[in-house]
Protein backbone atom coordinates (compact mmCIF):
# COMPACT_ATOMS: atom_id res chain seq x y z
CA UNK A 1 0.00 0.00 0.00
CA UNK A 2 2.78 2.51 1.07
CA UNK A 3 4.47 1.23 -2.66
CA UNK A 4 1.48 2.38 -4.34
CA UNK A 5 1.11 5.79 -2.30
CA UNK A 6 4.56 6.74 -3.37
CA UNK A 7 4.36 6.12 -6.84
CA UNK A 8 1.22 8.26 -6.79
CA UNK A 9 2.71 10.89 -5.24
CA UNK A 10 6.19 10.59 -7.36
CA UNK A 11 4.11 10.91 -10.74
CA UNK A 12 2.36 13.74 -8.91
CA UNK A 13 5.07 15.63 -8.25
CA UNK A 14 6.77 14.80 -11.65
CA UNK A 15 3.55 16.40 -13.20
CA UNK A 16 3.77 19.47 -11.30
CA UNK A 17 7.75 19.66 -12.32
CA UNK A 18 6.77 19.13 -15.87
CA UNK A 19 4.06 22.22 -15.91
CA UNK A 20 6.50 24.20 -14.44
CA UNK A 21 8.93 23.94 -17.08
CA UNK A 22 6.53 23.18 -19.90
CA UNK A 23 5.17 27.27 -19.14
CA UNK A 24 7.03 30.58 -19.78
CA UNK A 25 6.60 33.70 -16.95
CA UNK A 26 4.23 36.28 -17.87
CA UNK A 27 6.15 38.64 -15.47
CA UNK A 28 9.13 38.69 -18.43
CA UNK A 29 6.52 40.62 -20.80
CA UNK A 30 5.84 43.58 -18.13
CA UNK A 31 8.10 45.87 -19.45
CA UNK A 32 6.81 45.87 -23.31
CA UNK A 33 3.52 47.28 -22.85
CA UNK A 34 2.05 50.49 -22.65
CA UNK A 35 -0.54 52.44 -20.78
CA UNK A 36 -1.92 55.15 -23.44
CA UNK A 37 -4.05 57.96 -21.86
CA UNK A 38 -5.12 61.15 -23.58
CA UNK A 39 -7.38 63.99 -22.20
CA UNK A 40 -9.95 65.80 -24.15
CA UNK A 41 -10.99 69.25 -23.23
CA UNK A 42 -13.08 69.24 -21.06
CA UNK A 43 -13.11 66.16 -19.29
CA UNK A 44 -13.33 63.54 -21.85
CA UNK A 45 -10.66 60.78 -21.09
CA UNK A 46 -9.70 58.15 -23.65
CA UNK A 47 -6.93 55.17 -22.88
CA UNK A 48 -5.67 51.60 -24.12
CA UNK A 49 -3.03 49.60 -24.52
CA UNK A 50 -0.20 49.07 -26.75
CA UNK A 51 2.99 46.98 -27.38
CA UNK A 52 6.24 47.54 -28.88
CA UNK A 53 8.48 45.03 -31.08
CA UNK A 54 11.56 45.21 -32.74
CA UNK A 55 12.76 43.82 -36.20
CA UNK A 56 16.25 43.94 -37.78
CA UNK A 57 15.36 47.42 -39.56
CA UNK A 58 12.94 48.93 -37.15
CA UNK A 59 11.25 49.75 -34.04
CA UNK A 60 7.68 49.82 -33.99
CA UNK A 61 4.63 50.76 -31.52
CA UNK A 62 1.63 48.72 -32.26
CA UNK A 63 -1.82 49.42 -30.57
CA UNK A 64 -5.18 48.88 -32.54
CA UNK A 65 -6.49 50.98 -35.15
CA UNK A 66 -9.33 52.62 -32.90
CA UNK A 67 -6.68 53.43 -30.10
CA UNK A 68 -4.45 55.23 -32.21
CA UNK A 69 -7.25 57.45 -33.47
CA UNK A 70 -7.19 58.52 -30.38
CA UNK A 71 -3.22 59.79 -29.68
CA UNK A 72 -1.77 62.35 -30.48
CA UNK A 73 1.92 63.83 -29.10
CA UNK A 74 0.37 65.33 -25.78
CA UNK A 75 -0.94 61.37 -25.08
CA UNK A 76 0.75 60.07 -22.18
CA UNK A 77 2.66 56.91 -22.47
CA UNK A 78 3.45 55.06 -19.03
CA UNK A 79 5.82 52.07 -18.85
CA UNK A 80 7.29 50.50 -16.32
CA UNK A 81 10.23 52.01 -14.36
CA UNK A 82 12.43 51.80 -12.39
CA UNK A 83 11.67 49.25 -8.72
CA UNK A 84 8.72 48.81 -10.39
CA UNK A 85 7.21 52.14 -10.70
CA UNK A 86 5.33 53.62 -13.62
CA UNK A 87 7.62 55.79 -15.66
CA UNK A 88 5.35 58.12 -17.81
CA UNK A 89 6.26 60.54 -20.80
CA UNK A 90 4.98 61.97 -23.97
CA UNK A 91 4.07 60.27 -26.93
CA UNK A 92 6.32 62.70 -28.61
CA UNK A 93 9.35 61.55 -26.55
CA UNK A 94 8.77 57.94 -28.98
CA UNK A 95 9.29 60.18 -32.53
CA UNK A 96 12.46 62.25 -32.55
CA UNK A 97 11.35 62.74 -36.72
CA UNK A 98 8.23 64.52 -35.46
CA UNK A 99 6.52 62.38 -37.40
CA UNK A 100 3.24 60.23 -36.45
CA UNK A 101 2.48 58.02 -39.61
CA UNK A 102 0.45 55.40 -38.48
CA UNK A 103 -0.07 52.12 -40.96
CA UNK A 104 -3.18 50.29 -41.05
CA UNK A 105 -4.22 47.14 -42.74
CA UNK A 106 -7.05 47.17 -44.88
CA UNK A 107 -8.42 44.06 -42.97
CA UNK A 108 -7.72 44.35 -38.92
CA UNK A 109 -8.53 46.44 -36.24
CA UNK A 110 -4.13 46.96 -35.83
CA UNK A 111 -2.19 50.11 -36.00
CA UNK A 112 1.92 50.37 -36.34
CA UNK A 113 4.24 53.53 -36.09
CA UNK A 114 7.57 53.44 -36.89
CA UNK A 115 9.24 54.94 -33.50
CA UNK A 116 12.36 56.76 -32.91
CA UNK A 117 12.71 57.45 -29.27
CA UNK A 118 14.78 60.23 -28.22
CA UNK A 119 18.31 59.38 -26.77
CA UNK A 120 17.77 59.44 -22.71
CA UNK A 121 14.42 57.38 -23.64
CA UNK A 122 15.56 55.01 -25.78
CA UNK A 123 18.40 54.31 -23.01
CA UNK A 124 15.44 53.09 -20.87
CA UNK A 125 13.63 51.24 -23.57
CA UNK A 126 16.43 49.26 -25.02
CA UNK A 127 15.41 45.99 -23.52
CA UNK A 128 11.58 46.46 -23.82
CA UNK A 129 10.89 45.26 -27.35
CA UNK A 130 9.59 42.35 -28.24
CA UNK A 131 11.08 40.60 -30.95
CA UNK A 132 8.91 40.27 -34.02
CA UNK A 133 10.47 36.64 -34.23
CA UNK A 134 8.00 36.40 -31.79
CA UNK A 135 4.97 37.27 -33.75
CA UNK A 136 2.77 33.94 -34.83
CA UNK A 137 3.14 33.81 -38.54
CA UNK A 138 0.51 30.82 -38.96
CA UNK A 139 -2.76 32.19 -40.96
CA UNK A 140 -5.06 30.14 -38.13
CA UNK A 141 -6.96 30.57 -34.76
CA UNK A 142 -5.36 28.80 -31.62
CA UNK A 143 -6.31 25.58 -30.35
CA UNK A 144 -9.43 25.78 -28.28
CA UNK A 145 -8.16 23.98 -25.84
CA UNK A 146 -5.30 26.14 -25.33
CA UNK A 147 -5.12 28.84 -22.71
CA UNK A 148 -4.33 32.31 -24.09
CA UNK A 149 -3.37 35.37 -21.95
CA UNK A 150 -3.86 38.78 -22.49
CA UNK A 151 -1.27 41.49 -21.00
CA UNK A 152 -3.22 45.31 -20.27
CA UNK A 153 -4.33 47.84 -18.94
CA UNK A 154 -8.52 47.67 -18.32
CA UNK A 155 -10.13 50.09 -16.45
CA UNK A 156 -6.99 51.93 -16.16
CA UNK A 157 -5.00 49.43 -13.42
CA UNK A 158 -1.88 48.91 -12.80
CA UNK A 159 -0.33 52.31 -13.48
CA UNK A 160 -0.50 54.31 -10.58
CA UNK A 161 1.44 53.32 -7.70
CA UNK A 162 2.83 50.63 -9.03
CA UNK A 163 3.22 49.18 -12.49
CA UNK A 164 1.68 46.06 -12.70
CA UNK A 165 -0.39 45.51 -16.27
CA UNK A 166 -3.20 43.01 -15.92
CA UNK A 167 -3.70 39.52 -16.92
CA UNK A 168 -6.69 37.42 -18.35
CA UNK A 169 -6.66 34.05 -19.33
CA UNK A 170 -9.05 32.42 -22.07
CA UNK A 171 -9.32 30.40 -24.57
CA UNK A 172 -10.24 30.98 -28.49
CA UNK A 173 -13.59 30.12 -29.32
CA UNK A 174 -13.82 30.37 -32.93
CA UNK A 175 -11.38 29.66 -35.80
CA UNK A 176 -11.00 32.65 -38.20
CA UNK A 177 -13.98 34.52 -38.68
CA UNK A 178 -15.10 38.42 -40.52
CA UNK A 179 -16.76 40.82 -38.16
CA UNK A 180 -17.69 44.27 -38.24
CA UNK A 181 -15.93 46.45 -36.24
CA UNK A 182 -17.90 49.81 -35.60
CA UNK A 183 -15.44 52.16 -34.17
CA UNK A 184 -13.63 52.02 -37.34
CA UNK A 185 -16.19 51.02 -39.95
CA UNK A 186 -14.85 48.39 -41.28
CA UNK A 187 -14.82 44.50 -41.39
CA UNK A 188 -11.90 42.33 -40.10
CA UNK A 189 -10.10 38.51 -40.03
CA UNK A 190 -10.26 37.79 -36.26
CA UNK A 191 -10.90 35.26 -33.93
CA UNK A 192 -13.76 35.00 -30.77
CA UNK A 193 -12.80 34.42 -27.22
CA UNK A 194 -14.86 32.38 -24.52
CA UNK A 195 -14.19 35.40 -22.17
CA UNK A 196 -14.86 39.21 -23.18
CA UNK A 197 -12.20 42.15 -23.12
CA UNK A 198 -12.77 44.81 -20.74
CA UNK A 199 -12.46 48.96 -21.37
CA UNK A 200 -8.35 49.62 -21.34
CA UNK A 201 -7.26 46.11 -23.42
CA UNK A 202 -8.35 47.12 -26.81
CA UNK A 203 -4.10 47.24 -28.08
CA UNK A 204 -3.28 44.57 -26.04
CA UNK A 205 -0.56 41.83 -26.58
CA UNK A 206 -2.55 37.25 -26.60
CA UNK A 207 0.11 35.65 -25.76
CA UNK A 208 0.79 32.03 -25.82
CA UNK A 209 2.95 31.02 -22.70
CA UNK A 210 3.07 27.35 -23.31
CA UNK A 211 0.36 26.60 -20.59
CA UNK A 212 -0.21 22.81 -20.67
CA UNK A 213 -3.92 21.85 -21.74
CA UNK A 214 -5.93 18.79 -21.15
CA UNK A 215 -8.13 17.64 -24.81
CA UNK A 216 -10.74 14.55 -25.33
CA UNK A 217 -7.12 12.64 -26.78
CA UNK A 218 -5.49 13.22 -23.75
CA UNK A 219 -5.32 14.02 -19.89
CA UNK A 220 -2.34 16.56 -20.04
CA UNK A 221 -0.51 18.02 -23.37
CA UNK A 222 2.48 19.31 -22.39
CA UNK A 223 4.78 21.70 -24.58
CA UNK A 224 7.62 21.09 -26.08
CA UNK A 225 8.83 24.36 -26.41
CA UNK A 226 9.28 27.04 -24.24
CA UNK A 227 9.62 29.97 -26.27
CA UNK A 228 6.30 31.99 -26.03
CA UNK A 229 4.29 33.28 -29.26
CA UNK A 230 2.57 36.49 -29.70
CA UNK A 231 -1.43 35.52 -31.61
CA UNK A 232 -2.84 38.59 -31.51
CA UNK A 233 -3.99 41.81 -30.19
CA UNK A 234 -6.88 42.83 -28.12
CA UNK A 235 -9.85 44.30 -30.42
CA UNK A 236 -12.94 44.29 -29.11
CA UNK A 237 -16.12 43.19 -27.09
CA UNK A 238 -19.26 40.89 -29.07
CA UNK A 239 -22.29 41.93 -26.58
CA UNK A 240 -25.93 41.18 -27.68
CA UNK A 241 -29.39 41.88 -25.93
CA UNK A 242 -29.21 38.99 -23.70
CA UNK A 243 -26.02 39.96 -21.56
CA UNK A 244 -23.84 37.55 -23.49
CA UNK A 245 -20.45 38.87 -24.54
CA UNK A 246 -17.04 37.61 -26.40
CA UNK A 247 -14.01 38.85 -27.21
CA UNK A 248 -12.38 39.69 -30.60
CA UNK A 249 -8.87 39.04 -30.96
CA UNK A 250 -7.09 39.99 -34.34
CA UNK A 251 -4.23 37.33 -35.05
CA UNK A 252 -0.64 38.29 -35.41
CA UNK A 253 0.16 37.48 -38.92
CA UNK A 254 -2.16 40.90 -39.65
CA UNK A 255 0.91 42.86 -37.95
CA UNK A 256 3.08 40.93 -39.84
CA UNK A 257 1.74 41.77 -42.89
CA UNK A 258 1.69 45.30 -42.21
CA UNK A 259 5.52 45.35 -40.97
CA UNK A 260 6.71 43.42 -43.89
CA UNK A 261 4.92 45.44 -46.62
CA UNK A 262 6.13 48.47 -44.91
CA UNK A 263 9.74 47.02 -44.77
CA UNK A 264 9.43 45.75 -48.70
CA UNK A 265 7.85 49.24 -49.59
CA UNK A 266 11.26 50.73 -47.92
CA UNK A 267 13.09 48.65 -49.30
CA UNK A 268 12.05 49.72 -52.94
CA UNK A 269 13.67 52.85 -54.59
CA UNK A 270 11.45 55.62 -54.73
CA UNK A 271 11.19 55.80 -57.89
CA UNK A 272 9.89 52.16 -58.42
CA UNK A 273 7.52 52.70 -55.45
CA UNK A 274 4.25 53.57 -57.62
CA UNK A 275 4.31 49.54 -58.54
CA UNK A 276 3.93 48.16 -54.71
CA UNK A 277 0.88 46.20 -54.30
CA UNK A 278 0.96 46.33 -50.52
CA UNK A 279 -2.24 45.47 -47.80
CA UNK A 280 -1.46 48.40 -45.15
CA UNK A 281 -2.73 52.01 -45.88
CA UNK A 282 -0.51 54.32 -44.52
CA UNK A 283 -1.25 58.05 -43.64
CA UNK A 284 1.70 59.78 -45.60
CA UNK A 285 4.98 58.16 -46.19
CA UNK A 286 4.89 59.68 -50.09
CA UNK A 287 7.44 61.72 -51.16
CA UNK A 288 9.38 63.01 -53.97
CA UNK A 289 10.93 60.83 -56.53
CA UNK A 290 14.67 61.34 -54.94
CA UNK A 291 17.28 58.12 -54.05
Amino acid sequence: MKKIVFIIVFFSLLTLMEVSYGSVDIEQFYPTVVYVETKFPPNLLVYGTGFFVRSDKWLYFVTAEHVSKKINFDTTATIQGEQGKPFTFFFRALLLDNKMDWIYHERADIAVLVISPEKNLMNHLRDYFLDISLLEKAKEAPNRNMTITMLGFPLRLGTREHFSPISRETKAASGLVEILIPDIKKTVICFITQDPSVGGFSGAPVFDLKLPYSSEKAALHMRGSKTPRVLGIVSATLPDDTGGKFGVIIPSYLILEVIDDFENLHSISKCNRSNFKGRFIAQTFSGPCVD
